[in-house]
């Protein structure tokens, strides 16, 4: 069983031909514990295109065994190579089979510049969403707008993002939005063309229920039923 985590080339410039260290804690409760489970930092061939992996450093770490019901402490250190300029992932390879019931348990992940592991970073909710939202964003009641552009559509339904985004998004719809254009209502359940940047989204649907008339203001809201 392996596990990545991949890193952006934006934040690599400063991770090239330099030493790095990873820490973390791994548990278990096969009773044969972890053998031979490896860590090594891997790189793509070209700029966050992860199509082909390259090795980031020129060594591979080998994690002393981890046994039954005992947190283990790891660390190590790599010096990278000059593909992390491109972007780095850091892989680990538990090399050991679970049977029904068994598990492993890696937690408290951490990779900093240099050679010496420092304790580990708790960030606060509210960075940890937005970072995350840099890569997937959900909207429950997504505040809409946009203009008929005939009887039965609506174009350049806009908004902007929560946050910036690594690269322009695609978008896709779960369920139905209710659309209000000053003088009757109707449903949306599937978008058409889509314009997205990685700061807002636009789209075009063709109404699924009602009728509108061209070149009206649109509003897209959730029906409660209220």
């Amino acid at each position: 069983t392996e596990v990545q985590q991949r890193i952006e080339q934006a934040n690599c410039a400063d991770l090239v031909s330099t030493q790095v260290t990873l820490s973390l804690w791994m548990y278990t409760n096969k009773a044969a514990g972890v053998v031979g489970a490896q860590i090594q930092i891997v790189a793509p061939s070209a700029a966050d295109n992860w199509s082909t992996q390259l090795s980031g450093s020129g060594s591979v770490y080998t994690i002393p065994t981890v046994a039954q019901n005992t947190a283990t402490y790891v660390s190590c250190t790599f010096t990278t190579n000059s593909n992390v300029a491109n972007g780095m992932g850091v892989l680990i390879a538990t090399n050991t089979a679970c049977a029904s019931g068994e598990w492993i348990q890696i937690t408290g992940v951490q990779l900093e510049k240099g050679s010496t592991a420092t304790s580990f970073d708790y960030r606060d909710y509210g960075r940890e969403l937005m970072m995350c939202q840099r890569y997937f964003q959900i909207f429950t009641d997504p505040r809409l707008r946009g203009a008929t552009s005939t009887t039965t559509s609506i174009g350049r339904l806009g908004m902007p993002l929560l946050t910036t985004m690594r690269a322009s998004p695609s978008c896709s719809l779960s369920g139905t939005l209710s659309w209000y254009d000053g003088a009757g209502t109707g449903t949306i359940t599937a978008l058409n063309a889509q314009y997205a940047t990685i700061s807002s989204i636009e789209f075009d649907a063709v109404l699924a229920a009602g009728t509108t008339a061209a070149n009206r203001p649109a509003v897209i809201f959730i029906n409660t039923g209220a």
